[in-house]
């Protein structure tokens, strides 16, 4: 399909230049008798004048000349006297120097522009001012300071090709998108190999665009350049044979003028086209793991070894984040003086209506986000930040679509691991793709693989840097129901493989029965209950419904989510006012409903229907 419509572009291009040939043949094609005339006039409007043709040079002169110049275009024969090749290659030369220079200068500024806020403030009045200069109008300015009429020419070059690749570049650091910085932040990547790991190929499309707006406009000017300082380039050319009355060269040079410039502009667009090619690009290929992956791939644990120690391995002390006031009515409280705990080793879903601040808690606890006040306790380690120890899925993947698959996974692996080689990255890579059923698809990037092969991607990218957590953000959402399905049956067996601590935000109920140890129901407001899974631990999907409690958990869920929450926030002094709100942990024969008058934090005595734990478990 691509070759028959390159095919047919072709042909349509050689017609439109065959019909302008022929207008410009018949146009030049004189009719009128020969006269006598002024020499001097004759010689400026061209020989062919006097015999009652046109002035202008048919394509057929132009076509002699340009032959003329192709069979020696490297000729010297003074200064005044130079072959088509040489004017060009002075040119070039120039050009070349005048947009290296504007790239070293150019590059390197826009990222800062586009990394510090404070520095596109600064500097943005003086862009402004001096980005509407025209080039040439610093050409006398350049001539009395540097005093050389070939390094003046470069000046120019330079002063044009900087500002597009400036403002493109700049544009493109400061565009690049929230997640993927966030994915270098929760790999602890330093601010050096964010920018070459990061931030440089996925704004590399913008700034190579810069760059061959620059490389056209450099090429432009130089003609003009040349003009006014004299000299050797294609530019002085020109001029010389225009004050020469030569309007066949003029015309042969303009061609020759045309024709570089296009070849500039495609070196430049293969340039791009080799930067993108190469990212990413499949090498040898690592060995594949076959076999029962999740019995095999025990991920450095042994299948003796004993299950994790109970506690508080996650713990959420008075958290409250509240957002700046922006429209006047005062501070936003997302939530306040939350409170909970999750066991090492537990699986822990929050469910709640969108807004209530799930993903704010997610983000504090990634270290993405900070609390307004408040703390969390994660694995004895008070959290500030970003920790190779809470890894994240994103819930829209989050992958780097300059690298493939198994590239997803080395970065991820090669932050953990810095010291290891490239050979030992890329099996341990392959070894979590490997558990995510994707070895044979290590060397697809993104855009070639399925919404679930994406996801896929994303949690080997996350169990590859063994953490001590997974935070899950919503990560099944934007899938279709099969391959979800298929997902968090993938998600409970690695679970079990791994003994994994997880937290999860989900708007899906029979997702968080399927998954969760613990559930955790915000309102909107936001307080919260928590709901203990009293579900055998080894429950499947298609067993699901057959447990004695399964309608009981589901509907209390469901009820919470359509009348609770609503009543809630209608009636707040009904929301659990201390640290220890009631834990409901029903047992088989027993209803947990409560009546919507009553709140869920009454106390074992004043709630039959829920049978409260021993242990201390908080929320909000």
């Amino acid at each position: 399909m691509l070759s028959t419509l390159s095919l047919r572009a072709g042909l349509v291009s050689l017609a439109i230049l065959a019909a302008f040939v022929l207008v410009w043949q018949v146009s030049v094609v004189g009719s009128g008798p020969a006269v006598k005339m002024d020499p001097e006039y004759a010689k400026l409007m061209g020989a062919t004048a006097t015999q009652g043709k046109s002035a202008m040079p048919g394509p057929g002169d132009v076509g002699a000349k340009i032959w003329q110049h192709l069979r020696d275009p490297f000729y010297d024969r003074g200064t005044n006297d130079k072959g088509i090749g040489i004017q060009l290659a002075y040119s070039i030369v120039r050009v070349a120097a005048g947009y290296t220079l504007a790239v070293v200068v150019a590059i390197p500024l826009g990222f800062l522009i586009g990394m510090s806020p404070l520095m596109n403030r600064a500097l943005d009045p003086f862009i402004q001012v001096l980005k509407p200069i025209s080039p040439l109008a610093w050409m006398p300015l350049a001539l009395y300071t540097i005093k050389d009429s070939g390094l003046s020419a470069i000046f120019v070059i330079f002063i044009c090709s900087l500002w597009p690749m400036l403002i493109n570049t700049a544009f493109g650091v400061a565009s690049v998108r929230r997640e993927w910085l966030n994915v270098a932040k929760t790999l602890e990547m330093n601010p050096g190999r964010t920018a070459l790991r990061v931030i440089l190929p996925a704004a590399a499309p913008t700034i190579l665009t810069g760059m061959r707006i620059s490389i056209g406009i450099a090429w432009l000017v130089i003609v003009a350049a040349e003009m006014l300082v004299g000299g050797t380039g294609i530019g002085y050319f020109v001029w010389n044979e225009w004050n020469n009355l030569s309007i066949t060269n003029v015309i042969a040079a303009i061609l020759f003028i045309g024709l570089v410039g296009m070849a500039l502009d495609q070196l430049m667009a293969r340039l791009q086209s080799a930067i993108s090619g190469t990212q990413g690009r499949p090498g040898d290929r690592a060995p594949r793991c076959s076999g029962s992956r999740l019995s095999r791939l025990a991920l450095g644990r042994d299948d003796n070894e004993e299950a994790p120690m109970s506690g508080a391995f996650i713990s959420v002390e008075g958290l409250t984040r509240r957002f700046p006031e922006t429209s006047g009515s005062g501070p936003l409280t997302v939530f306040e003086d939350l409170w909970f705990t999750v066991q090492e080793g537990e699986f822990a879903c929050i469910i709640g209506h969108s807004g209530c601040g799930k993903s704010t808690i997610l983000n504090i606890l990634a270290g993405l986000d900070a609390p307004t006040s408040g703390h969390i306790i994660a694995a004895g380690k008070h959290v500030d930040g970003p920790s190779l120890d809470r890894a994240v899925i994103f819930q829209s993947h989050a992958l780097m679509p300059w690298l493939t698959a198994l590239g997803n996974v080395e970065l991820a692996v090669s932050s953990r691991h810095p010291d290891w080689s490239r050979q030992q990255i890329r099996e341990h890579a392959m070894k979590y793709l490997a558990l995510v059923h994707l070895d044979g698809s290590e060397h697809k990037k993104p855009q070639q693989l399925s919404g679930g092969m994406k996801q896929r991607v994303g949690i080997a990218r996350a169990l590859a840097i063994e953490p001590r957590m997974l935070l899950m953000d919503e990560p099944f959402s934007a899938l279709d129901a099969l391959t979800r399905g298929s997902l968090q049956d993938e998600v409970l067996a690695i679970r079990r493989a791994t003994r994994q601590t997880i937290f999860m935000i989900t708007h899906d109920v029979d997702e968080a029965l399927l998954l969760a140890d613990k559930i955790l129901l915000m309102t909107n407001g936001p307080k919260a209950w928590v709901v203990e899974n009293t579900l055998p631990a080894d429950r499947s999907r298609a067993d699901l419904h057959k447990l004695p409690t399964y309608y009981q958990l589901r509907n209390h869920l469901m009820d919470f989510l359509v009348t609770r929450s609503r009543e809630l926030a209608l009636h707040p002094e009904a929301r659990p006012s201390d640290r220890h709100p009631t834990v409901i942990r029903p047992t088989a024969g027993t209803a947990i409903h409560a009546p919507s008058s009553t709140p869920l934090t009454q106390s074992p005595g004043q709630t039959p229907s829920a049978r409260l734990p021993a242990s201390r478990f908080t929320a909000a």
